[in-house]
């Protein structure tokens, strides 16, 4: 069993690369530091410099890390994971698993290839030299074939992640939205609230208060409202109204959406509470997503 620190803020890791099938709850972060072990004592000591690139992975090989420029690394592990396996690239050597302690640290030796000493001679001293990296390639080789299914999984499960954080703060701030404009229709009731709306998509002060005159779901989700000389409506479907002559046909339709990005649910959420207060028999329902309109049925709309 091991300790281990407190996870680091996200904005601590820089550009270390970790992967887990683990969730925060099945296991906790580690940190250490990867660095060339240049009096071969197997720590690593002030003045050693970290190495990149040296693959970490857990017991189980549901995590895998790479050190950074700095030898830096940190990967999730189980609280019952004694041991990190530690892949070397060409040209280092390591111990091949070290203690999952925090802080770690990972001790790797630089190797000195013979042949750079006796160019051109190549002797079974000099094969022998480099047994060690046939060794770490084949277990680099052996790491690949077995975690290659986990890496993918755990990639595929980030990205799910991303995706589902990405919804729940779409949903989060949509919800504000709503709380917000709920409120704001409360305090100033649905006439100047309705008024807002029209001004904001004609761009111009009305002068006056609106005031309902008519609510209905047939033959399209309508409200009606007079003011200023106008007789003004709210739709989903202008055309459905034009067909039911319940405006004239050369009436003004326009996107209650030029007004802004949050007209529609303010038209929506307008629509709800009127429907509520108007105690239909029938309760009709507007899909959220519905695009609304402004119909200027007498008057003219100054763009």
């Amino acid at each position: 069993m091991f300790g281990v620190p407190p996870e680091p803020e996200e904005s601590e890791l820089g550009e270390r690369l970790s992967l887990s099938l683990l969730s925060a709850e099945e296991g906790k972060l580690l940190t250490g530091r990867v660095c060339e072990d240049l009096n071969r004592d197997g720590r690593c000591q002030d003045g050693e410099p970290g190495v990149e690139g040296i693959t970490l992975w857990s017991e189980d090989g549901q995590s895998v890390a790479v050190s950074d420029g700095r030898g830096e690394f940190v990967i999730r592990l189980r609280d019952t994971d004694e041991y990190l396996r530690v892949i070397a690239p060409s040209g280092y050597r390591s111990a091949g698993k070290v203690l999952a302690r925090p802080n770690a640290e990972v001790a790797v030796e630089r190797l000195i290839a013979a042949a750079s000493e006796n160019a051109g001679a190549l002797t079974l001293a000099n094969l022998a030299g480099f047994a060690p990296l046939y060794g770490l390639l084949a277990a680099l080789i052996g790491a690949v074939l077995v975690g290659n299914l986990q890496l993918g999984g755990a990639i595929s499960a980030l990205r799910r992640q991303q995706r589902q954080a990405a919804n729940w703060s779409a949903q989060a701030e949509a919800q504000r939205q709503r709380t917000l404009i709920e409120q704001r229709l409360a305090e100033v009731g649905p006439n100047a609230f309705a008024a807002q709306l029209v001004s904001d998509v004609l761009r111009e002060s009305l002068g006056t208060e609106l005031f309902v005159v008519g609510l209905s779901p047939s033959p399209a989700p309508h409200i009606i409202f007079e003011g200023a000389g106008r007789r003004l409506v709210f739709t989903v479907n202008p055309g459905a109204l034009k067909r039911a002559k319940l405006i004239g046909r050369w009436a003004i339709s326009m996107p209650l959406a030029e007004g802004g990005a949050l007209a529609n649910l303010e038209a929506q959420l307008l629509w709800e509470q009127m429907v509520a207060r108007a105690a239909l028999a029938e309760r009709p329902v507007v899909p959220r997503n519905a695009e609304w309109h402004l119909v200027i049925d007498r008057g003219v709309a100054h763009r």
